[in-house]
């Protein structure tokens, strides 16, 4: 609650959602505008971008492929929609979670820097509109 709850009272504005096959929840994904969140637009310093996060939770899915299609996938049909004036994306996993890095290279990102946030080791990885 401490940590979902404001962005489902709309307190925080970072939008959640589930992700669903065949009925069936098996990850989440969410996105919110990287200016929002000063502890993170200060260690990535780029006010013009929106930033996604996502996890695939059912075993059952992993090392499928899915996170490459399912990344794709939200960018084009919720995020861009939700804030069409996007220049860029960033997602920024643990530099140690190769699957993710490698899911979001397959999915148009490139790796940049690794960056502190809040102390924690992130690897910074941007999906640029002009680039691509």
């Amino acid at each position: 609650r401490s940590h979902y709850g404001p962005c489902l009272d709309g307190t925080d504005p970072t939008w959640l959602h589930v992700i669903e096959i065949d009925g069936r929840s098996i990850g989440y994904m969410q996105h919110y505008r990287v200016r929002d969140h000063p502890d993170y637009l200060a260690a990535v310093g780029d006010e013009a971008a929106a930033g996604i996060d996502f996890l695939i939770g059912d075993e059952a899915h992993v090392g499928r492929g899915l996170g490459p299609r399912l990344i794709a996938e939200y960018i084009e049909t919720v995020v861009v929609p939700h804030f069409p004036e996007l220049a860029r994306i960033v997602s920024s996993p643990d530099p140690e979670n190769a699957r993710s890095i490698r899911a979001l290279e397959k999915a148009g990102f490139r790796q940049v820097r690794t960056m502190l946030v809040l102390g924690k080791p992130e690897r910074l990885c941007v999906f640029d509109f002009t680039s691509s």
